[in-house]
């Protein structure tokens, strides 16, 4: 077997493996890339995209340190949210 054969027939069962996955990705993007579409049919029909659920100022120093879980911990308690938490702090990168 050649090289040439055999890097075609890689290629063949490689497009064949991953064309569910990239089909998939692609329809599934649709609505992130022309969400224009999607908001306006709703918004027509009366719909909410999102249901607000609640809405409460909430003021609180910045932690310094490594204090991001309690201090997560204690904005969940004080809005009465309970069970698993937690709280990332983006890089200023």
């Amino acid at each position: 077997m050649k090289l040439l054969h055999l890097n075609r027939r890689a290629h063949l069962y490689l497009a064949l493996v991953l064309l569910p996955w990239f089909l998939m990705y692609g329809v599934s993007s649709i609505p992130f890339s022309h969400n224009q579409y999607f908001e306006d049919r709703d918004k027509a029909k009366g719909i909410p995209l999102w249901t607000k659920r609640f809405e409460r100022t909430y003021e609180i120093a910045i932690p310094e340190g490594q204090e991001l879980l309690a201090t997560g911990g204690r904005i969940m308690s004080d809005n009465g949210l309970s069970g698993a938490h937690g709280t990332y702090r983006q890089s200023p990168n």
